[in-house]
């Protein structure tokens, strides 16, 4: 075990982690829900179209990543990381001091990440159906007026309460990566920057597999023509 150690901390050479395709939806995604937070709170000044357009980009992103989570690269790939009863080992033995060293996520970091993607969407979709006064329709969903009233408020109400939700499971998932980072010394961060980590004995792979950023270039476009193409057929139109 000390050897592994010592070439997880001291090797030069790096190993590929993260592909293009993932890093950029990471980065956009966090911009994009930046600007949710933003254009929500100054929806009555800079026009309450922004806020929609930017949640419709969040649902394209979402939609892509669930598309990568199957075609994309081996540390994208759901099937490999999204283990319930490795995070629960994972934590048992993490506690116990005997905690491994993952490439990509680590299981317990896996199910953070489930659990973002869940809430992230659930806020989206739920604003394709809300109505910030259902009887006059001032700020609503391009959905809310095929909905019942019921419906639209449920949607509305836990639109309301879901950026609370985002921003505990943001808060989480930054001060687990830090923690991460300071007391396992590993680059999870960095390497969702440069794509790379340094070479050692990692339980999941030594190294990912990348699949052709070609393919997640076109798994986008067609993850945002669905998106928009549904709002504007059956909503409105997305940038009127």
């Amino acid at each position: 075990m000390e050897k592994a150690e010592h070439n997880f901390k001291e090797t030069g050479h790096k190993v590929p982690v993260w592909d293009v395709a993932t890093r950029l939806f990471h980065w956009t995604l966090v911009t994009l829900i930046v600007l949710a937070f933003v254009t929500n709170n100054f929806a009555d000044k800079i026009g309450f179209n922004w806020h929609k357009i930017n949640g419709y980009a969040i649902l394209a992103l979402v939609f892509f990543r669930l598309m990568w989570g199957i075609w994309g690269s081996s540390t994208s790939r759901f099937i490999n990381f999204v283990k319930p009863f490795a995070a629960i080992r994972y934590f048992l033995e993490m506690f116990s001091g005997k905690g491994k060293h993952y490439l990509g996520h680590n299981p317990a970091g896996a199910m953070m990440i489930v659990a973002l993607l869940l809430v992230v969407a659930a806020q989206a979709i739920s604003g394709l159906f809300t109505a910030d006064d259902i009887s006059m329709m001032l700020f609503a969903g391009p959905f809310a007026s095929d909905v019942s009233e019921s419906t639209a408020e449920w949607m509305s109400y836990f639109h309301r309460i879901g950026p609370n939700l985002i921003i505990a499971l943001v808060c989480i998932h930054v001060l687990s990566n830090i923690a991460y980072a300071v007391l396992k010394r590993d680059g999870m961060i960095t390497a969702m920057v440069t794509g790379c980590k340094k070479s050692g004995n990692y339980s999941d792979a030594q190294s990912a597999r990348l699949s052709h950023q070609g393919l997640a270039f076109t798994c986008f476009v067609f993850s945002a023509a669905v998106v928009f193409g549904i709002v504007y057929l059956w909503g409105d139109a997305p940038f009127l």
